[in-house]
């Protein structure tokens, strides 16, 4: 009985000695480094033998107190920093279904280049690969799963790192997600005050208050929630509207047409952006397969259109040029009596708009910053 004691008594001992350094760490992260250690401090520190190194969730710092003992203090403090900045970056509500070693892996990618920038020490020394600067631990996963599988089998193989990222409760997704925005911008005003702003961490603040959105993915969903319905209240039925009453239209099996409209002005250039969206109602098209696709070039005039049905090849031929004028494509959607499922327009937003909102959706793909007055407003991003 005497010996199981003494046993209990080491291991806590042990527990207590690691949970120490752990907490000199990030006393030290709150002094010296105060954006690593604001955000740290709101991490419950919970001893885990059962782990191998350290990991996160979003409400939890766990540590295996075996490795802490192994680890200098500025290691331990590295990793603190590492497992902040899994959250700080919204890795445990991000995973969505991908393997857990390959996600662990490319976020690992995606933050260490910020820690070591921050002259912090990890003590494998960190995954560092230039060509996944500025990416996202999805961006990063991608790439992984196009590598061959002898190449991902390699990956695989390996561990957690230094420090593991775990999946937050679905429950609590949401309300982790908004919580560590406001922290992450609250601790790094704090430490831009002190003059002590880690390199790397404005865009990650200007990322949460201006979030990058897969527009192609948006794009997607927004033509194919137009498609979901039979009836649609946005297009009435016109043979009862004469006659006073509001009904819905009885929509086909097929989707009825797409109206595209590509901004031909010269108040921006932006070929390669007319390029990819292009690209990508062709895709569209070819999956949804409308009764129709009217794509439409116009500047203050529709200057020329190009219609194709399901089976076409898809040719474009963009003329115009000068001004800018909306209401010219909805005057001619209005005089070719197109009832459309929807309109997607291509656009700087620099322009006249007309002053009635159209009876269907609209979704404004804009090259700026600028919101339209009615519709869905899209920023286009580079992926």
């Amino acid at each position: 009985m005497a010996q199981t004691t003494k046993k209990t008594t080491i291991k806590d001992e042990a527990i207590e000695a690691a949970l120490r350094k752990v907490i000199q760490a990030r006393s030290n992260l709150v002094l010296d480094e105060p954006f690593f250690g604001t955000l740290a401090l709101r991490l419950d520190l919970t001893p885990d033998p059962t782990c191998k190194t350290f990991w996160t969730d979003g409400k939890h710092l766990a540590f295996n107190p075996a490795y802490v003992e192994s680890l200098s203090l500025a290691q331990v403090t590295g990793v603190i920093c590492h497992e902040v900045m899994h959250n700080a970056n919204g890795h445990p509500w991000r995973r969505d279904g991908r393997d857990k070693k390959r996600w662990n892996l490319a976020a690992d990618f995606s933050i260490d280049p910020m820690i070591i920038g921050a002259k912090m020490q990890l003590p494998d020394g960190g995954h560092i690969d230039p060509s996944c600067d500025g990416l996202s631990a999805e961006q990063i996963c991608g790439r992984q799963q196009q590598q061959s599988e002898d190449e991902q089998g390699e990956k695989e193989e390996q561990d957690f790192g230094c420090g593991e990222v775990r999946d937050c409760t679905e429950e609590d997704a949401a309300t982790q997600e908004a919580e560590w925005q406001v922290a992450v911008i609250q601790a790094a005003q704090a430490a831009k005050a002190q003059g002590k702003l880690p390199a790397g961490i404005e865009r990650l603040v200007d990322e949460i208050r201006r979030p990058k959105i897969d527009w192609k993915a948006a794009l997607r969903r927004f033509v194919q929630t137009c498609a979901k319905s039979d009836y649609s209240w946005t297009q009435p039925n016109r043979r009862y509207i004469a006659s006073g009453i509001y009904l819905p239209a009885l929509r086909s099996e097929q989707m009825p047409p797409v109206v595209f409209g590509g901004d031909m002005s010269g108040s921006r250039d932006y070929d390669e952006a007319r390029a990819e969206c292009t690209a990508e109602m062709i895709s569209i098209f070819d999956e949804m397969k409308p009764e129709k696709l009217y794509v439409s070039w116009f500047d203050t005039e529709v200057q020329h259109v190009d219609e194709f049905e399901p089976g076409d090849i898809v040719e474009f031929h963009p003329k115009g040029g000068g001004g800018t004028d909306f209401r010219c494509l909805f005057d001619w959607i209005e005089k070719r009596e197109i009832e459309p499922a929807c309109l997607v327009v291509l656009t700087d937003l620099m322009g006249t708009f007309p002053q009635r909102e159209p009876s269907y959706p609209v979704l404004w793909i804009s090259t700026t910053d600028i919101i339209a007055p009615f519709g869905e407003t899209l920023r286009l991003t580079e992926n």
